[in-house]
């Protein structure tokens, strides 16, 4: 009789671990069903808005363990809490930690709002499109010393421009090779510059004297200057001209991190966030306009695990009208009569059908 219980229970537990992995399967499969469909439902409103035309953005830039910053900022937003509305313009940032940034920039700026694609917020070249909110004054700013990190993809299009500015902001940008802090005219000693799509981070500590700078937890430098423009709040995007790059996440310190804080949270950063990778969409790169015979062509490298879908191809040529503040988009077509103050934007498709992001030129 203990022999006939023995056996029965033996086949009860291996029947469980049997059902197990198909339980998990199917629970797996359903999860992913609605992650497709509600994936859906952001490209149609994105397409909308912004004529970029999104598809399956299944770009790979998770937070893993969110704990260990936490527990060091006193502000954090990343862009995986982006809300975006009914019409599909992104409203807010919702906050993991500190107060939500609304957007407040303009209403319909001269290429498009800030977008997501493959979760990600895209900034373009162009002015006021940013989120921010204020919550000191003039004659009370934040104190020094305070640290803030920006984890973001540098974009082709400009390798100049703010990555943040604007009144009751710090400033950090770029200018052609090297970085910026403080304010537009103080530069980095030591040039640095990030690699273009690669995901990585800026960590800045904002002192009365200057400002360190790391680059992937590296440190770069010092930027020796006094004249800072003080931080009243907390802000995403940058009120005047910004630099073309992809946001995924800010962290706002308001005091000064020890060394071995310091490392640590950089630590934290690169397991939350895979920092060095490539888009694991396809993407154009080198992106240039061409002139042939007195017509504008794109030329452009494809980079992609699948072969290019060529037939696929799609292009928009933008002109300065006159200038950044006034842009207009001009032709989709793969070529224009020759011009100056254009520029063309690339996106590709794979043969299965994936796509990320149009990827911009310079202008000429």
């Amino acid at each position: 009789m203990r022999r006939l219980f023995s056996i029965a229970l033996l086949f009860t537990a291996i029947t469980a671990t049997a059902q197990t992995p198909k339980t998990i399967k199917a629970a797996w499969e359903i999860q992913q069903a609605d992650n497709t469909a509600t994936n859906a439902r952001i490209d149609s409103l994105i397409r909308v808005i912004s004529m970029v035309g999104v598809k399956d953005p299944v770009i790979e830039t998770p937070v893993i363990d969110r704990g260990d910053i936490e527990k060091l900022v006193n502000a954090y937003y990343t862009s995986s809490a982006a809300v975006v509305d009914g019409s599909g313009s992104i409203t807010r940032l919702k906050a993991n930690k500190g107060q939500d940034l609304p957007y407040v920039g303009l209403a319909n700026p001269t290429i498009a709002k800030p977008y997501l694609a493959g979760g990600e917020v895209v900034f373009s070249n162009q002015p006021n499109a940013n989120f921010k909110l204020l919550t000191r004054s003039n004659d009370q700013p934040f104190a020094f010393p305070e640290e803030i990190t920006i984890v973001f993809r540098k974009m082709p299009g400009t390798d100049y421009e703010a990555l943040l500015s604007g009144w009751g902001n710090y400033y950090l940008g770029f200018s052609s090779d090297n970085i910026r802090a403080g304010n537009s005219d103080a530069y980095l000693q030591s040039k640095a510059f990030p690699k273009y799509f690669e995901l990585c981070y800026l960590h800045a500590r904002y002192e009365a004297t200057g400002i360190t700078l790391w680059l992937n937890g590296r440190i770069l430098g010092r930027v020796a200057t006094t004249k800072l423009e003080r931080r009243l709040g907390y802000g995403v995007g940058i009120e005047t001209n910004s630099t073309d790059f992809n946001w995924i996440a800010s962290m706002f310190i308001e005091r000064g991190l020890t060394d071995q804080e310091r490392e640590q949270y950089f630590k934290s950063i690169q397991t939350a966030y895979k920092i060095g990778t490539m888009p694991s969409l396809p993407y154009a790169s080198e992106v240039k306009a061409v002139n042939q015979s007195g017509r504008l062509f794109a030329s452009y490298q494809y980079n992609g695990a699948n072969a290019e879908d060529k037939t696929k191809v799609q292009y928009q040529w933008w002109k300065l009208s006159p200038d950044l503040g006034s842009q207009k988009l001009i032709s989709t077509e793969s070529s224009i009569p020759y011009q100056s103050g254009v520029k063309v934007t690339v996106k590709v498709t794979d043969v299965k059908g994936n796509s990320w992001m149009f990827i911009s030129g310079q202008y000429n």
